[in-house]
């Protein structure tokens, strides 16, 4: 039991380092001061970084699916449920899982400094994210609330990058009030699909 809790704590500092830091800004020695480990202390539980790192994306997904669980849990009309998952993720810019904004997002972009490419647990986040919208408007489909000329993977493309958009812009210029334009953009193209 200790050890769980221990290398659960390790995993949620390292969440923070890494969404404040990048993936090379964080090193062994943060995550021993954020931890108060020894090497040997993180190293029982982790063989590397990468091993932390991987611990850490997948927490901070598990941390989200949470989220969009509990907005749309009893919420059984497509529509609705579409906008609950728009707002969450948008929430992030407002009330973040993590300090430092989307750690999926800032993942990505710092892997475009990274020889090794984007992280395979960025991608399949990201992948994951599209086929939640993809669903939920194929089912409001199948239902005949939606129109059924609608390009799922465009909507899914447009939903995402607005709302990535609207959560770095709510860190950097928070007047700009992104997050409400997005919300308020992205609900008037979910109810263009309304039959």
């Amino acid at each position: 039991m200790k050890g769980n809790l221990t290398k659960q704590r390790i995993i949620s500092k390292g969440l923070a380092l890494f969404n404040r830091y990048g993936i090379k800004g964080t090193s062994l020695s943060d995550l021993m001061a954020a931890t108060q480990l020894e090497k040997g202390g993180i190293y029982r539980h982790f063989s590397s970084k990468e091993e932390i790192l991987d611990g850490s994306i997948r927490y901070y997904i598990s941390l989200i699916e949470e989220r969009l669980a509990k907005v749309t849990d009893g919420v059984a009309h497509p529509r609705d449920r579409i906008i609950r998952i728009i707002e969450s993720f948008i929430q992030i810019a407002e009330n973040p899982v993590v300090p430092g904004g989307c750690f999926i997002m800032n993942l990505a972009v710092d892997s475009d400094f990274d020889d090794s490419g984007t992280h395979p647990l960025v991608l399949l986040s990201f992948k994951r994210w599209e086929r939640l919208f993809v669903s939920e408007i194929q089912n409001g489909i199948k239902k005949g609330i939606f129109r059924e000329d609608i390009n799922v993977k465009d909507f899914a493309a447009l939903a995402i990058c607005s709302i990535e958009g609207s959560i770095v812009l709510a860190g950097v210029y928070p007047k700009m009030s992104s997050s409400r334009v997005v919300l308020n953009h992205l609900t008037s193209v979910v109810d263009s699909f309304l039959l």
